[in-house]
Formats: C-alpha cells, sequence, structure tokens
C-alpha cells in the first residue's frame, strides 16, 4: 500500500508577541503552502513541505519574504501506535547577508487513539542564525 496525500495549508501569526524583546515582526505575517507524503512501504513514510512567508518589516529591520521548506523520513513500529522520525528543515534568506536558519532534527510520535496523536522532537541548528538546540512536544486532534 504506496499511499499519498498532497494536502494545502495556511497560517496567520497575529502580532501579539513583542519586537523589542525579539519576538515577532510587530506585523500580521501571513502564508500558504503544500506538503506532501508517501509512504514508501507499510512501515516507512517520507514526508515534505514547503510553504511562502508573507512577512512584515519592523521599524529599524527589514524581513524578505520567505519560503520555508522541511523533508523528513519516518519508520513506524508496534504495529503503527510508534514512529520514529529524523527530519531537516530550513528557510530561504531571512536577512539580507545573514545565512537562513537551517535545522536537523528527530522525534517521536504516539497514536495515542483513532484522532489523537502525541508527539515530541528535538532538533539542533546547522546555521548561526538557527537555535542551538530546540525541544518541543505537541499533539494533533483528527477532527
Amino acid at each position: 500500500n504506496r499511499k499519498t496525500t498532497i494536502s494545502a495549508n495556511g497560517g496567520i501569526k497575529i502580532p501579539i508577541a513583542n519586537p523589542q524583546k525579539g519576538f515577532g515582526t510587530g506585523e500580521l505575517d501571513w502564508g500558504g503552502g503544500i506538503s506532501w507524503s508517501q509512504h514508501i512501504s507499510s512501515q516507512t513514510i517520507f514526508l515534505s513541505s514547503g510553504m511562502f512567508w508573507k512577512l512584515g518589516d519592523m521599524d529599524d529591520l527589514d524581513f524578505n519574504n520567505i519560503i520555508t521548506y522541511s523533508a523528513a523520513l519516518g519508520q513506524s513500529f508496534s504495529n503503527g501506535k510508534w514512529m520514529g522520525i529524523i527530519s531537516f528543515s530550513g528557510t530561504t534568506q531571512i536577512i539580507d547577508n545573514i545565512d537562513p536558519p537551517l535545522t536537523l532534527g528527530s522525534g517521536v510520535n504516539m497514536q495515542a487513539s483513532d484522532k489523537v496523536s502525541l508527539n515530541s522532537n528535538l532538533s539542533i541548528g546547522l546555521t548561526e542564525s538557527a537555535s542551538d538546540v530546540s525541544i518541543g512536544i505537541g499533539w494533533s486532534l483528527k477532527l
């Protein structure tokens, strides 16, 4: 079963963060993109995504509009209840003359029920503009 899934996605970042503290642009940022997943085997999946972002500018700093991209390879275990993932992600250049952020990551997902999945991830920055280390946890709910 070599199932393929293609989906469109969008996002809006509402300007509630304080740009003076280094978080957010202070303007409404929006984007849209596409994701593709391909089952290579019954237990292995390839995932990729790309998204265009229209970024606002700060008073003293101009941001380029960017494309974010990622690719990941996942392997499921225990009849699909668990999945381990390795990933690579990056963006095009956000600020002129500064290397864009690139990261390498790994994660674990657990399918808690037919509608709920839990996930955790760890990533390391490959360029100076990326966070040195990032740790995350999350969940998704199918409606």
